[in-house]
Parts: structure tokens; C-alpha cells; sequence
């Protein structure tokens, strides 16, 4: 789970109550939440343990790009093929669109300026080399109850030995952790909430969104994923059909599932989304840049056996 420090707000500038979305966290610090789990105890110390799975030592601040996740990519197929190939399984090569942003090349405002949080603006959106549908999955579908179930025990193993090898995609990605590693990456979150640089950061970003209108209420971006759920779900359903009649859905594009009418729709939904990412994107992004910088010192810290 991503922990999420963003505190909701209420519109100061009109009647409608107006929020600040809780929208994911820049990549790289979405791997180190992720590892962090939910705690944010600010009374939590961390455990020192060297023993924390060998990718975590080899964190890096490098921005991450979309050849890193390609090159990650590479090496997971591979893992992933010989480790099937154990138990008799052919396993084919997967490559899903981790992160909207990084596939573009874009920066968090560049970003904002085009596609919002990419919530209802990039549906049919596939980076480049990326399948939409797991080949494998349609592939455990053919097989008889007992296969499937040995397929998937195997397939199960073999995404624990990708994470023992090579760790998370660099885009991000949830990982298991035992109750010793979870407590110490507790206590790096929870240092690092505690941290006087990010409880500045986190008043320079209010002030900011207050500046745009913004202040503590509810969350926007539900709303627009609510509004714009039919049409995801329409483009889905499709997709899933033509899978299923053997078609790939790559190509597919929301244009040739909606109707005019539907298109009209969707277009005033992603201008309501773009014009409130532009609004609040500048303010986030400090703050999750200072997050990131102090997280990354405790985890190194930690690390290193400091307490």
C-alpha cells in the first residue's frame, strides 16, 4: 500500500467543495512506500537489519527512465521462463505499462499539462513493447483444474525468486517482506514523516494549495474516476472480448468503442481533470521530491545499522 501524506481540501475559492487528489507519488518513491507499508507511527524506531532483501541496498536516486523498466523487463521474462520451464511450463514473455509518466518521458507538470493524473485521459494508453492483456493468463485458462493450480503455485514461486533476484519493477511495484523487514522499513517511514524538512515541506505544499484555492476537505479525484468508470469499463469489456476471440486489444483505441456522444462526455471529464492537475501538480511535486531525498538518507542509515 502507498502510504499517502497528501491531506484532502476543501475549495476557499467557491461554493463547491473542491479537493486535493490523492494521486500517486513520483515512481521512485513509490517503490520505497511500497516497501514501507502503512505505518506512520512517528514514534516507531527503525530496526537495524542487513539482512533486508539485497535490491534495497542497491536503491538508487538515478531518475528513473522507461529503458530502466524495459531492461527490468528483460531480465523478468527471463527469470520467469527458466523458473516455469522447471516444472514443464512454457511461460511467454510479458510486458505490462507500469507508469504512464515515465513511458512518456514526461515531467510531473508537462504531465499534468496533458493528461492530468492520466485517470480519465489515458484509457487506452500502452508504452511502447507493452501487451495489455497477460498472454499467460489466457494460457492457465486452457488447461484442465489441475494444471491451472500447478501453474499458478509455480508462477507463484517464480514471481518470489524475481523479487529475491532483481527486486520491483524501477517503476514501482508492491513486494512481500517478512515481519522483521516490514518492522525496520516501518521505522524509516516513520522517521522520515517525522523529519522537519518533510513537516516543512508538507506546510509549503498546504500553503501553495491554499494559494490555488485549495484547503483540507475531501478527495477529487474519486469523483472523476467515478465519472469516467463506464467508458473505462466499456473499453475494458471490449478489450477483454477480443482476447477472448483470440484478437489482441494493443491497437485498440478508445475511439472505436465509444459512441460521439460518449466521446463529447469523456472530453469534459479529462479538461475538468487536466485543469485541476495543472492547479496542484507544482505543490506536490516539491514535497515529494523532499520526501523521497530524506527517505532515501534514512533507508540508507538504516542500512548501514544506525539507529
Amino acid at each position: 500500500m502507498v502510504l499517502d501524506k497528501r491531506r484532502p481540501i476543501r475549495s476557499s475559492r467557491t461554493a463547491a467543495r473542491r479537493a486535493w487528489p490523492r494521486v500517486p507519488v513520483a515512481s521512485g518513491l513509490a517503490i520505497l512506500l511500497l516497501l514501507g507499508g502503512c505505518s506512520s507511527d512517528p514514534q516507531t524506531q527503525p530496526t537495524p537489519d542487513t539482512k533486508l532483501p539485497s535490491f534495497i541496498a542497491k536503491q538508487s536516486e538515478k531518475k528513473t527512465e522507461q529503458q530502466d523498466v524495459a531492461a527490468f523487463y528483460v531480465k523478468y521474462n527471463e527469470i520467469m521462463k527458466s523458473c516455469m520451464k522447471e516444472q514443464g511450463f512454457d511461460y511467454l514473455s510479458y510486458v505490462p505499462t507500469t507508469d504512464k509518466k515515465i513511458a512518456l518521458g514526461l515531467s510531473d507538470q508537462q504531465f499534468a499539462e496533458q493528461y492530468g493524473y492520466g485517470i480519465s485521459t489515458l484509457i487506452d494508453f500502452l508504452a511502447p513493447g507493452s501487451q495489455r492483456m497477460d498472454p499467460n493468463f489466457k494460457k492457465m485458462q486452457g488447461l484442465d483444474k489441475a494444471a491451472r493450480q500447478s501453474f499458478g503455485k509455480q508462477f507463484n514461486k517464480c514471481q518470489q525468486k524475481v523479487q529475491d533476484e532483481i527486486g520491483p519493477p524501477p517503476s514501482g511495484g508492491a513486494i512481500k517482506m517478512n515481519d522483521a523487514e516490514q518492522k525496520s522499513m516501518d521505522g524509516v517511514q516513520a522517521k522520515t514523516n517525522a523529519d522537519p524538512r518533510v513537516k516543512q515541506a508538507l506546510a509549503t505544499r498546504a500553503a501553495c494549495l491554499e494559494k490555488n484555492g485549495f484547503t483540507a476537505g475531501e478527495d477529487l479525484t474519486q469523483p472523476i474516476a467515478t465519472a469516467a468508470e463506464k467508458y473505462v469499463l466499456k473499453f475494458e469489456n471490449e478489450a477483454s472480448t477480443m482476447e477472448a476471440a483470440g484478437r489482441t486489444s494493443d491497437k485498440l483505441k478508445i475511439e472505436d468503442v465509444l459512441s460521439g456522444e460518449e466521446l463529447a462526455e469523456l472530453k469534459k471529464i479529462q479538461k475538468r481533470e487536466i485543469a485541476m492537475a495543472v492547479e496542484t501538480s507544482p505543490c506536490q511535486s516539491e514535497y515529494d521530491k523532499v520526501y523521497k531525498e530524506v527517505f532515501d538518507a534514512q533507508l540508507q542509515k538504516l542500512l548501514r545499522g544506525e539507529k
